[in-house]
């Protein structure tokens, strides 16, 4: 399970994730572990990236305000770095050979789990735009196991 995250734009520039999860893959090779699972991010459904330079214009989970106020700026400002560095971060995991899944989970809280959320694969969930990281990580060793879940993007929201 990887949680990576840039922290900033400076680290977003450097790479964080996708060289990160590169090193992550190669020690995986290394010991002969094949079950990886990642966190990304609800935009990357529309965000381009060099493996994935045509991905759809909108995602029909978004309403209004993601897909025309909220999300135009944030993808083309403040976290263009970051989704970059997430993009390149999902192409090597999906070349990367291993039983893979990316979890793009919405805005992030710290608060308290609700132990109930909802996932999409390739697509957000229609109306949720935040999930508690008790809950994305309750999720994401919940598919551990699960093998319906390889090869996948799933976005997940409350």
């Amino acid at each position: 399970l990887s949680g990576l995250g840039a922290r900033s734009k400076a680290e977003a520039v450097a790479r964080t994730c996708a060289i990160g999860t590169q090193l992550v893959i190669d020690a995986m090779k290394a010991t002969d572990a094949r079950r990886l699972i990642v966190t990304s991010s609800e935009s990357m459904t529309t965000f381009p990236s060099p493996g994935r330079p045509n991905p759809p214009k909108h995602d029909p989970g978004e309403g209004f305000v993601i897909r025309y106020i909220v999300g135009p700026v944030a993808r083309g400002y403040f976290l263009h770095e970051h989704y970059k560095d997430l993009g390149v971060m999902e192409d090597t995991v999906r070349d990367s050979g291993m039983d893979w899944t990316i979890v793009r989970p919405a805005r992030l809280t710290d608060k308290p789990a609700k132990g109930r959320y909802r996932t999409e694969v390739d697509r957000k969930p229609k109306g949720g735009y935040r999930i508690a990281r008790a809950d994305l990580a309750h999720y994401m060793l919940g598919i551990v196991p699960a093998t319906d879940t390889i090869g996948q993007s799933i976005t997940i929201n409350y």
